[in-house]
Protein backbone atom coordinates (compact mmCIF):
# COMPACT_ATOMS: atom_id res chain seq x y z
CA UNK A 1 0.00 0.00 0.00
CA UNK A 2 1.21 3.58 -1.10
CA UNK A 3 1.43 5.83 1.97
CA UNK A 4 -0.67 8.84 2.88
CA UNK A 5 -0.32 11.45 0.00
CA UNK A 6 1.83 9.29 -2.46
CA UNK A 7 -0.11 8.70 -5.69
CA UNK A 8 1.83 7.12 -8.89
CA UNK A 9 0.14 9.70 -10.88
CA UNK A 10 2.49 13.07 -12.77
CA UNK A 11 2.29 15.21 -9.86
CA UNK A 12 3.77 12.85 -7.70
CA UNK A 13 6.46 12.08 -10.20
CA UNK A 14 6.97 16.01 -10.30
CA UNK A 15 7.69 16.43 -6.99
CA UNK A 16 10.47 13.51 -6.54
CA UNK A 17 12.09 14.67 -9.99
CA UNK A 18 11.42 18.65 -9.98
CA UNK A 19 13.73 21.77 -8.20
CA UNK A 20 11.63 24.36 -6.92
CA UNK A 21 13.94 25.20 -4.38
CA UNK A 22 17.64 25.72 -4.45
CA UNK A 23 20.23 25.72 -0.93
CA UNK A 24 23.68 27.34 -2.57
CA UNK A 25 26.33 26.28 0.39
CA UNK A 26 28.73 28.98 -0.48
CA UNK A 27 31.72 27.97 2.06
CA UNK A 28 32.16 25.81 4.74
CA UNK A 29 33.80 28.09 6.34
CA UNK A 30 31.93 29.95 9.98
CA UNK A 31 33.46 32.83 12.04
CA UNK A 32 31.20 30.69 14.80
CA UNK A 33 31.88 27.34 15.92
CA UNK A 34 28.13 26.57 17.24
CA UNK A 35 27.71 23.70 19.67
CA UNK A 36 24.69 21.83 17.10
CA UNK A 37 26.02 22.66 13.73
CA UNK A 38 24.84 20.10 11.05
CA UNK A 39 27.19 21.40 8.94
CA UNK A 40 30.27 21.30 11.38
CA UNK A 41 31.53 24.19 10.25
CA UNK A 42 33.92 26.54 11.98
CA UNK A 43 36.88 28.85 11.18
CA UNK A 44 38.91 26.13 9.75
CA UNK A 45 36.76 23.47 8.70
CA UNK A 46 37.98 19.98 7.74
CA UNK A 47 36.41 19.91 4.25
CA UNK A 48 37.40 22.66 1.71
CA UNK A 49 35.42 24.88 -0.94
CA UNK A 50 35.76 23.75 -4.50
CA UNK A 51 32.80 25.51 -6.07
CA UNK A 52 33.78 29.33 -7.33
CA UNK A 53 31.22 31.88 -7.68
CA UNK A 54 31.11 31.10 -11.58
CA UNK A 55 30.37 27.67 -10.57
CA UNK A 56 27.63 29.14 -8.07
CA UNK A 57 26.62 31.83 -11.41
CA UNK A 58 26.28 28.34 -13.56
CA UNK A 59 24.07 27.13 -11.28
CA UNK A 60 21.83 29.58 -10.90
CA UNK A 61 21.23 29.91 -14.68
CA UNK A 62 20.74 26.15 -14.58
CA UNK A 63 18.11 26.14 -11.48
CA UNK A 64 16.13 29.17 -13.87
CA UNK A 65 16.01 27.21 -16.50
CA UNK A 66 14.28 24.30 -14.82
CA UNK A 67 11.85 26.46 -13.47
CA UNK A 68 13.38 27.44 -9.94
CA UNK A 69 12.57 30.30 -8.86
CA UNK A 70 13.14 30.00 -4.98
CA UNK A 71 16.87 30.14 -3.66
CA UNK A 72 18.83 30.64 -0.30
CA UNK A 73 22.49 31.28 0.05
CA UNK A 74 23.85 29.62 2.94
CA UNK A 75 27.00 28.17 4.67
CA UNK A 76 29.28 28.09 6.96
CA UNK A 77 28.61 31.77 6.84
CA UNK A 78 27.61 32.75 3.57
CA UNK A 79 28.31 36.29 4.20
CA UNK A 80 31.82 35.49 4.63
CA UNK A 81 32.01 34.33 0.72
CA UNK A 82 33.44 37.59 -1.28
CA UNK A 83 31.02 36.60 -4.25
CA UNK A 84 27.95 37.29 -2.13
CA UNK A 85 26.29 40.35 -3.77
CA UNK A 86 27.68 39.37 -7.33
CA UNK A 87 25.02 35.80 -6.71
CA UNK A 88 22.33 37.91 -5.33
CA UNK A 89 22.66 40.44 -8.61
CA UNK A 90 23.01 37.45 -10.82
CA UNK A 91 19.76 35.69 -8.98
CA UNK A 92 17.41 38.60 -8.98
CA UNK A 93 18.56 39.56 -12.79
CA UNK A 94 18.31 35.30 -13.64
CA UNK A 95 14.81 35.81 -12.49
CA UNK A 96 14.66 33.99 -9.07
CA UNK A 97 11.31 35.66 -7.06
CA UNK A 98 12.83 34.22 -3.43
CA UNK A 99 16.10 35.14 -2.48
CA UNK A 100 17.07 34.64 0.70
CA UNK A 101 20.66 34.88 3.06
CA UNK A 102 20.51 32.93 5.81
CA UNK A 103 23.42 34.16 8.32
CA UNK A 104 24.38 34.08 11.98
CA UNK A 105 23.81 37.89 11.60
CA UNK A 106 27.60 39.05 13.23
CA UNK A 107 28.86 39.74 9.63
CA UNK A 108 27.00 42.78 8.18
CA UNK A 109 28.87 45.22 6.18
CA UNK A 110 27.24 48.37 4.99
CA UNK A 111 28.12 47.82 1.50
CA UNK A 112 26.35 44.58 1.79
CA UNK A 113 23.06 45.97 4.12
CA UNK A 114 23.35 47.97 0.87
CA UNK A 115 22.79 45.26 -1.78
CA UNK A 116 20.73 43.44 0.81
CA UNK A 117 18.16 46.90 0.30
CA UNK A 118 18.64 46.83 -3.09
CA UNK A 119 18.14 43.19 -4.21
CA UNK A 120 15.06 42.89 -1.76
CA UNK A 121 16.70 40.17 -0.21
CA UNK A 122 14.92 38.00 2.58
CA UNK A 123 17.08 37.53 5.67
CA UNK A 124 16.98 34.57 8.21
CA UNK A 125 18.66 34.43 11.36
CA UNK A 126 19.38 31.97 14.49
CA UNK A 127 18.92 33.32 17.94
CA UNK A 128 20.05 31.29 20.72
CA UNK A 129 19.14 33.34 23.63
CA UNK A 130 17.64 36.43 25.17
CA UNK A 131 20.85 37.24 27.02
CA UNK A 132 24.58 36.76 26.02
CA UNK A 133 25.98 34.78 28.16
CA UNK A 134 23.31 31.68 26.99
CA UNK A 135 23.49 32.59 22.93
CA UNK A 136 27.54 33.00 23.62
CA UNK A 137 27.78 29.31 24.82
CA UNK A 138 25.95 27.98 21.75
CA UNK A 139 27.96 30.23 19.47
CA UNK A 140 30.69 29.34 21.13
CA UNK A 141 32.23 32.79 20.51
CA UNK A 142 31.99 35.74 23.40
CA UNK A 143 30.32 38.73 21.68
CA UNK A 144 28.66 36.86 18.94
CA UNK A 145 24.59 38.02 20.62
CA UNK A 146 25.65 41.42 20.71
CA UNK A 147 26.87 41.97 16.65
CA UNK A 148 23.90 39.59 15.62
CA UNK A 149 21.22 41.30 18.18
CA UNK A 150 22.33 45.04 16.69
CA UNK A 151 22.81 43.54 12.79
CA UNK A 152 18.98 41.90 13.59
CA UNK A 153 17.93 45.64 14.60
CA UNK A 154 19.91 47.36 11.08
CA UNK A 155 18.04 44.87 8.87
CA UNK A 156 14.37 45.44 10.40
CA UNK A 157 14.81 49.33 10.39
CA UNK A 158 15.60 48.86 6.62
CA UNK A 159 12.93 47.49 6.16
CA UNK A 160 13.78 43.55 4.86
CA UNK A 161 11.97 40.97 5.56
CA UNK A 162 13.15 39.41 8.48
CA UNK A 163 12.98 35.96 10.33
CA UNK A 164 14.34 34.58 13.13
CA UNK A 165 14.23 31.13 14.65
CA UNK A 166 15.10 29.99 17.87
CA UNK A 167 16.69 26.34 18.31
CA UNK A 168 16.02 24.62 21.66
CA UNK A 169 18.82 22.55 23.32
CA UNK A 170 19.94 21.86 26.68
CA UNK A 171 22.40 24.71 26.72
CA UNK A 172 19.17 27.39 25.95
CA UNK A 173 16.02 25.35 26.87
CA UNK A 174 15.05 27.45 30.31
CA UNK A 175 15.45 30.78 27.94
CA UNK A 176 12.96 29.23 25.30
CA UNK A 177 10.04 31.38 26.09
CA UNK A 178 12.14 34.47 26.94
CA UNK A 179 14.13 34.03 23.72
CA UNK A 180 11.17 34.08 21.53
CA UNK A 181 9.56 36.77 23.22
CA UNK A 182 12.97 39.15 22.93
CA UNK A 183 13.21 38.70 19.49
CA UNK A 184 9.87 39.71 18.94
CA UNK A 185 10.53 42.79 20.69
CA UNK A 186 13.02 43.54 18.44
CA UNK A 187 10.56 43.97 15.55
CA UNK A 188 11.16 40.84 13.82
CA UNK A 189 7.77 39.37 12.98
CA UNK A 190 8.04 36.02 12.17
CA UNK A 191 9.72 33.95 14.79
CA UNK A 192 9.88 29.89 15.36
CA UNK A 193 10.77 27.53 17.42
CA UNK A 194 12.84 23.72 16.26
CA UNK A 195 14.90 21.45 18.19
CA UNK A 196 18.74 20.66 17.60
CA UNK A 197 18.65 17.65 15.33
CA UNK A 198 21.08 14.82 15.75
CA UNK A 199 23.36 15.63 12.74
CA UNK A 200 26.99 16.79 13.02
CA UNK A 201 27.66 18.59 15.75
CA UNK A 202 23.99 17.95 16.58
CA UNK A 203 24.46 14.33 18.00
CA UNK A 204 26.41 16.28 21.22
CA UNK A 205 23.60 18.43 22.46
CA UNK A 206 20.70 16.37 21.84
CA UNK A 207 19.23 13.31 22.82
CA UNK A 208 16.48 13.20 19.68
CA UNK A 209 16.51 11.04 16.84
CA UNK A 210 19.46 10.13 14.65
CA UNK A 211 19.54 9.31 11.04
CA UNK A 212 17.17 9.81 8.96
CA UNK A 213 14.76 10.33 11.66
CA UNK A 214 16.39 13.35 12.40
CA UNK A 215 14.83 15.15 9.03
CA UNK A 216 11.75 16.21 8.74
CA UNK A 217 10.94 14.98 5.37
CA UNK A 218 9.50 18.29 3.42
CA UNK A 219 12.84 18.00 1.47
CA UNK A 220 10.94 14.78 -1.02
CA UNK A 221 8.73 17.69 -2.89
CA UNK A 222 11.21 19.39 -5.04
CA UNK A 223 14.13 21.04 -3.00
CA UNK A 224 17.69 20.48 -3.96
CA UNK A 225 21.16 21.60 -1.60
CA UNK A 226 24.95 22.11 -3.58
CA UNK A 227 27.54 21.61 -0.70
CA UNK A 228 30.44 23.73 -1.47
CA UNK A 229 32.24 20.51 -2.91
CA UNK A 230 29.52 20.28 -5.67
CA UNK A 231 28.00 17.72 -3.47
CA UNK A 232 24.24 17.17 -4.30
CA UNK A 233 21.59 16.23 -1.51
CA UNK A 234 18.04 16.66 -1.18
CA UNK A 235 18.44 19.40 1.63
CA UNK A 236 21.33 20.22 3.68
CA UNK A 237 20.61 18.00 6.38
CA UNK A 238 20.56 14.74 4.12
CA UNK A 239 23.94 14.72 3.41
CA UNK A 240 24.50 11.32 4.22
CA UNK A 241 22.08 10.02 1.48
CA UNK A 242 23.87 12.02 -1.26
CA UNK A 243 22.24 11.82 -5.15
CA UNK A 244 25.06 13.64 -7.27
CA UNK A 245 27.43 15.97 -7.91
CA UNK A 246 27.26 19.22 -9.92
CA UNK A 247 31.08 18.77 -10.91
CA UNK A 248 29.70 16.01 -13.18
CA UNK A 249 26.19 16.64 -13.94
CA UNK A 250 23.61 19.76 -14.37
CA UNK A 251 20.83 20.18 -12.32
CA UNK A 252 18.29 18.99 -14.88
CA UNK A 253 20.56 16.19 -14.88
CA UNK A 254 20.00 15.82 -11.47
CA UNK A 255 16.58 16.63 -10.83
CA UNK A 256 15.76 13.74 -13.40
CA UNK A 257 18.21 10.79 -11.79
CA UNK A 258 17.27 7.73 -9.87
CA UNK A 259 19.50 8.78 -7.26
CA UNK A 260 17.48 12.06 -6.39
CA UNK A 261 14.37 10.35 -7.21
CA UNK A 262 14.62 7.02 -5.01
CA UNK A 263 16.54 9.30 -2.39
CA UNK A 264 13.36 11.89 -2.45
CA UNK A 265 10.23 8.62 -2.10
CA UNK A 266 12.74 7.31 1.01
CA UNK A 267 12.71 10.19 2.48
CA UNK A 268 8.62 10.41 1.79
CA UNK A 269 7.67 7.19 2.37
CA UNK A 270 9.86 6.73 6.05
CA UNK A 271 10.06 10.22 7.68
CA UNK A 272 7.06 12.65 5.93
CA UNK A 273 4.11 10.44 5.32
CA UNK A 274 3.98 8.78 8.73
CA UNK A 275 4.30 12.10 10.41
CA UNK A 276 1.62 13.75 8.12
CA UNK A 277 -0.86 11.45 8.91
CA UNK A 278 0.11 11.75 12.75
CA UNK A 279 -0.69 15.50 11.89
CA UNK A 280 -3.53 14.95 10.26
CA UNK A 281 -5.13 12.82 12.94
CA UNK A 282 -4.29 15.59 14.98
CA UNK A 283 -6.59 18.31 13.42
CA UNK A 284 -9.25 16.32 12.71
CA UNK A 285 -9.46 15.89 16.55
CA UNK A 286 -8.91 19.51 17.21
CA UNK A 287 -11.33 22.51 17.77
CA UNK A 288 -8.66 24.51 16.45
CA UNK A 289 -9.25 25.64 12.43
CA UNK A 290 -5.58 25.86 11.75
CA UNK A 291 -2.55 24.14 13.00
CA UNK A 292 1.65 24.47 12.65
CA UNK A 293 3.38 21.98 10.32
CA UNK A 294 5.99 20.34 11.90
CA UNK A 295 9.52 21.19 11.79
CA UNK A 296 11.84 20.95 9.42
CA UNK A 297 15.10 20.48 9.85
CA UNK A 298 17.04 22.18 11.27
CA UNK A 299 13.45 24.24 11.24
CA UNK A 300 11.15 25.73 9.08
CA UNK A 301 12.49 28.92 9.83
CA UNK A 302 15.07 30.04 9.22
CA UNK A 303 16.95 27.49 7.64
CA UNK A 304 14.46 26.52 5.29
CA UNK A 305 11.91 29.45 4.16
CA UNK A 306 8.26 28.95 6.54
CA UNK A 307 5.91 26.01 6.15
CA UNK A 308 2.75 26.01 4.76
CA UNK A 309 -0.07 25.96 6.87
CA UNK A 310 -2.35 22.44 7.73
CA UNK A 311 -1.25 20.13 4.47
CA UNK A 312 1.56 19.48 3.59
CA UNK A 313 4.12 20.58 5.09
CA UNK A 314 6.15 22.28 2.58
CA UNK A 315 8.78 25.39 3.41
CA UNK A 316 8.12 27.90 0.69
CA UNK A 317 8.34 31.78 1.25
CA UNK A 318 6.19 33.44 3.70
CA UNK A 319 2.86 36.19 3.25
CA UNK A 320 0.02 36.40 5.00
CA UNK A 321 -3.58 36.09 3.33
CA UNK A 322 -7.06 37.84 5.15
CA UNK A 323 -8.61 34.49 4.17
CA UNK A 324 -8.51 31.25 1.81
CA UNK A 325 -10.59 28.39 0.78
CA UNK A 326 -10.07 25.30 -0.42
CA UNK A 327 -8.48 23.03 -3.32
CA UNK A 328 -12.14 21.72 -4.18
CA UNK A 329 -14.02 25.06 -4.56
CA UNK A 330 -11.12 27.14 -5.87
CA UNK A 331 -10.50 24.62 -8.67
CA UNK A 332 -14.27 25.01 -9.50
CA UNK A 333 -13.96 28.65 -9.58
CA UNK A 334 -10.78 28.66 -11.58
CA UNK A 335 -12.25 26.24 -14.25
CA UNK A 336 -15.94 28.70 -14.03
CA UNK A 337 -13.56 32.17 -15.26
CA UNK A 338 -9.90 30.99 -16.32
CA UNK A 339 -8.18 32.36 -13.48
CA UNK A 340 -5.17 30.96 -12.24
CA UNK A 341 -3.64 30.84 -8.46
CA UNK A 342 -1.27 28.63 -6.63
CA UNK A 343 -2.05 25.45 -6.03
CA UNK A 344 -5.58 25.61 -7.21
CA UNK A 345 -6.80 27.89 -4.30
CA UNK A 346 -8.55 31.14 -4.38
CA UNK A 347 -8.69 33.70 -1.17
CA UNK A 348 -11.87 33.99 -0.07
CA UNK A 349 -14.00 35.41 3.55
CA UNK A 350 -14.22 33.31 5.97
CA UNK A 351 -11.70 30.96 8.36
CA UNK A 352 -8.11 29.79 6.93
CA UNK A 353 -8.79 26.87 6.54
CA UNK A 354 -12.26 25.56 7.08
CA UNK A 355 -12.70 23.54 10.05
CA UNK A 356 -13.94 20.80 7.96
CA UNK A 357 -11.34 21.07 5.10
CA UNK A 358 -8.35 19.53 6.94
CA UNK A 359 -6.56 19.93 3.61
CA UNK A 360 -6.93 23.74 3.13
CA UNK A 361 -4.14 25.51 2.12
CA UNK A 362 -3.63 29.42 2.27
CA UNK A 363 -2.76 31.14 -0.93
CA UNK A 364 -2.48 34.76 -1.69
CA UNK A 365 -4.70 36.96 -4.26
CA UNK A 366 -3.41 37.77 -7.31
CA UNK A 367 -2.05 36.87 -10.56
CA UNK A 368 0.20 33.76 -10.54
CA UNK A 369 1.51 31.03 -13.06
CA UNK A 370 -0.89 27.90 -14.08
CA UNK A 371 -0.75 25.06 -11.95
CA UNK A 372 -1.97 21.41 -13.13
CA UNK A 373 -4.81 20.81 -10.98
CA UNK A 374 -3.73 17.97 -8.17
CA UNK A 375 -6.08 14.72 -8.59
CA UNK A 376 -5.89 14.50 -4.44
CA UNK A 377 -6.54 17.35 -2.92
CA UNK A 378 -4.41 16.19 0.14
CA UNK A 379 -1.59 15.07 -2.25
CA UNK A 380 1.39 18.33 -2.22
CA UNK A 381 1.27 21.06 -4.12
CA UNK A 382 3.31 20.65 -7.45
CA UNK A 383 4.01 24.34 -8.54
CA UNK A 384 5.48 25.06 -11.84
CA UNK A 385 7.19 27.87 -10.18
CA UNK A 386 7.75 28.53 -6.50
CA UNK A 387 4.59 29.82 -5.14
CA UNK A 388 4.08 32.26 -2.41
CA UNK A 389 2.24 30.33 0.60
CA UNK A 390 0.77 32.03 3.48
CA UNK A 391 0.36 31.32 7.24
CA UNK A 392 -3.35 31.26 8.74
CA UNK A 393 -4.16 34.71 10.01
Amino acid sequence: MLPMHATTGTADTQALGGIHFLWLELTNRCNLACTHCYAESGPHPARADVLTTADFRRLLDEGAEIGCRAVQFIGGEPTLHRGLPELIAHARAGGYEHVEVYTNGTHLPPALLDCFVRHSVSVAVSVYGDDPDTHDRVTTRRGSHRRTIANLRKLVDAGLEVRAGVIAMETNRDRIDDTMAFVRGIGVPHVSLDQARGIGRGTDVTAGEAGLQALCGACWQGSLCVAPDGGASPCVMSKAWPVGSVLRESLAELARSAPLQDTRRLIRDRVWAPRDAARRATIQASDEPCLPCPPCAPQCEPLCPPCTPLCPPTCIPPCTPKTGVSFERSAAHARSNGSCTPDGCLPQQGPCPPRDDPCAVCVPAGPCPPTQPRPDPCSPPIPTRAPTVCSPV
